[in-house]
């Protein structure tokens, strides 16, 4: 750790403080919308623990390794699922901060292509959870996400269960 001398003079008088100051880590993420990297960014392992990286290097390379596939398993929720992240970390020799470059390659985007859902068997409420099968299925063409995937087979579950399945 890097101290730090903060001195104050307030008329006349002459106070001190030591201060102990952590390293820095400079952690940046290229190949991803903002809006993306804003969000993901501070769920990073890197950036939760950076007081627990600086204890030794082998700790930080394992957080960042880890913030890696932390950043996939973020990208594969919203439908990336051939994403690669590269990862490069170096040391500031004169101010021992850390950079952690993360570069993103998101490759391409899971769209759905046809969504088959079949009932079975037969009954009488069939025709009323087709009619909402037709209505609230994805279309052709749509991104995937996880989170639209969970909240329609939940809102298909629902209505499922209002009608007496389950």
């Amino acid at each position: 750790m890097r101290k730090v001398h903060l001195i104050l003079v307030f008329t006349g008088l002459l106070l001190a403080f030591h201060c102990l100051w952590a390293n820095p880590i400079q952690i940046l993420i290229t190949g991803m919308p903002l809006t993306a990297i804003n969000q993901i960014q501070p769920e990073l392992s890197i950036a939760k623990f950076d007081d627990y990286a600086f204890k030794s290097e082998t700790k930080m390379l394992m957080l960042a390794r880890k913030s890696r596939n932390e950043l996939i398993s973020y990208l594969k929720l919203k439908g990336y699922f051939q994403a690669t992240v590269q990862v490069h970390i170096s040391q500031d020799p004169q101010s021992k901060s850390w950079n952690i470059n993360y570069q993103v390659n998101q490759g391409p985007r899971v769209t759905y292509q046809s969504v088959i859902i079949k009932l079975t068997p037969s009954t009488s409420n069939v025709s009323r959870i087709q009619h909402w099968i037709d209505h609230h299925r994805p279309k052709k063409g749509n991104d995937y996400t996880s989170a639209e995937y969970e909240r329609l087979k939940q809102n298909l579950l629902s209505f499922a269960k209002s009608l007496g399945y389950f």
